[in-house]
């Protein structure tokens, strides 16, 4: 057989290899998902003012803003989103559909599935996984996919998740410390398995978050690009005991690329 007539054959061969390899990725993440989702429990206490009495005043508006008076200490949850997500930069403006489910588990653990669509086809799937000491990244994009290994990273993501989703969890109580930078800005300290993180962000005046400001969102162990990240809360709700950002949009500074990738509306978040 000549060369032309072999390259159809093999260029097939691989994309089924590269189907099936996603398929089997899929399912195993979909099963971490569902085990973590049946560990997922609350606490058997509820929230006191004497757990934020020694806290920086605008520290305590977050808490009374984000959390029922008696609520229960949840910390963990399950979140369904969607809206749109943009690949390019601002001189493109191509947005897609966009899905994603989280759950958040402790201890510190998370995974994090999304699709974006064109029309009814997925261009792009994305995995975020800590799961029992393992934490990697992966995604499959046009026909292109990468695997990283991304503690770091994942480490960064959950303390995110935390400030916006699930507020009990940075609790001093936790072993969270609050560092008040002025000007309704705070940094937040954690240790997630040994591995410490401090975040940066603005409050508003009545304790809600406007904004997270990650500045060194790509490292070395993540295989990303460095560059900025903020996410911008546009409105809060009610989920249960807990009023949490709804509507989120994210923009990036990245190769010189400024512009907003993606817009985020919760459709259900269950705590656990």
């Amino acid at each position: 057989m000549t060369f032309s007539e072999i390259a159809p054959i093999v260029f097939l061969v691989g994309l089924i290899i590269r189907s099936i390899s996603k398929s089997q990725k899929n399912s195993r993440v979909e099963q971490m998902y569902s085990t973590l989702l049946a560990r997922s429990r609350s606490e058997s206490e509820q929230f006191s003012e004497s757990d934020i009495a020694n806290l920086p005043a605008g520290a305590k508006k977050y808490f009374q803003f984000s959390m029922a008076h008696d609520a229960w200490l949840r910390l963990g949850c399950e979140i369904r989103m969607k809206g749109r997500c943009s690949m390019g930069g601002s001189r493109w403006k191509k947005y897609q559909k966009f899905t994603a489910k989280e759950v958040l588990a402790r201890p510190q653990q998370v995974v994090w599935l999304a699709h974006t669509f064109s029309g009814w086809v997925s261009v792009f799937h994305a995995f975020d996984v800590s799961f029992e000491g393992d934490s990697w990244s992966v995604f499959y994009y046009s026909g292109y996919s990468q695997m990283t290994p991304s503690n770091r990273r994942m480490v960064l993501a959950r303390t995110i998740a935390d400030v916006l989703f699930v507020p009990a969890a940075l609790l001093p109580r936790y072993g969270t410390r609050w560092e008040d930078l002025g000007g309704s800005r705070f940094l937040v300290h954690t240790n997630i398995r040994q591995v410490p993180c401090k975040l940066e962000f603005a409050l508003n005046d009545d304790g809600s978050v406007k904004s997270v400001d990650v500045r060194d969102w790509g490292t070395t162990d993540s295989g990303c690009l460095n560059g900025q990240l903020t996410l911008w809360v546009q409105e809060s709700a009610w989920f249960d005991d807990y009023r949490i950002p709804r509507s989120i949009v994210c923009s990036t500074f990245v190769g010189g690329l400024d512009y907003d990738f993606l817009d985020i509306n919760l459709e259900y978040v269950g705590f656990r």
